[in-house]
């Protein structure tokens, strides 16, 4: 990105967008520096297209508000996808990517034909590109640091791998560039499977398919 001009500010607090006669002139950051603009864009997510169904019965809450088996507060009127939020607990939990709406279509259809089947996610997986680069994320990518959380870069050619352990269980892992061990790590994550992010720390990954004791299974 650097590469293609992008000023990238990491951890960086906008304060205020500046305009003058109507257009913006500037952007100024929380620890003082200001940055010229023309244009400001803002990222805000995503919100579904639900207010057609206000009205209607439905209980909405930013979304379809549906249990752990997709079901409505109506009876018979299911929802899955970008449209749904699940009530678990007290814990709303929208629909974070395409692969995860369509686990929950396929859980609402089986449930719709009969079926009495909770939905949970079972390991948070997202792929996607940017700049040239496919990059993949799964399950704890990025947690807070803690005593219990050790990370490990490993070698692979062309592209970078880093894996996160929790109290010593593979728990989450970054990559970009080429994503061919992608579906092995996420199952791995699923499986719950031991991992020293310690002695990985820059291994190539035949080190972390021995450390998973599964290099048939995976590969």
């Amino acid at each position: 990105m650097k590469a293609g001009g992008v000023n990238i500010h990491l951890a960086a607090r906008v304060a205020s967008i500046n305009a003058r006669d109507g257009h913006v002139e500037s952007v100024a950051l929380e620890d003082g520096e200001t940055i010229a603009a023309d244009v400001a864009g803002v990222a805000i997510g995503t919100r579904p297209a639900a207010a057609f169904l206000e009205g209607s019965g439905i209980e909405l809450s930013n979304g379809v508000v549906v249990d752990t088996r997709l079901r409505t507060n109506v009876e018979g009127i299911f929802a899955a996808g970008d449209a749904a939020v699940i009530r678990s607990g007290a814990a709303m939990i929208p629909c974070r990517t395409w692969l995860t709406a369509a686990w929950q279509g396929d859980r609402a259809g089986r449930n719709m034909a009969g079926a009495d089947e909770t939905f949970s996610e079972p390991v948070f997986f997202n792929a996607s590109h940017v700049y040239g680069f496919r990059y993949a994320v799964m399950g704890n990518f990025n947690p807070p640091p803690s005593p219990g959380i050790a990370r490990a870069r490993l070698y692979i050619p062309d592209g970078h791998l880093s894996v996160v352990a929790e109290n010593g269980i593979l728990s989450g892992a970054t990559l970009i560039g080429d994503l061919a061990p992608a579906w092995a790590l996420r199952r791995a994550i699923e499986h719950g499977r031991a991992a020293d992010a310690a002695a990985l720390d820059g291994q190539g990954i035949a080190a972390l398919w021995r450390a998973l004791d599964g290099e048939p299974r995976f590969l």
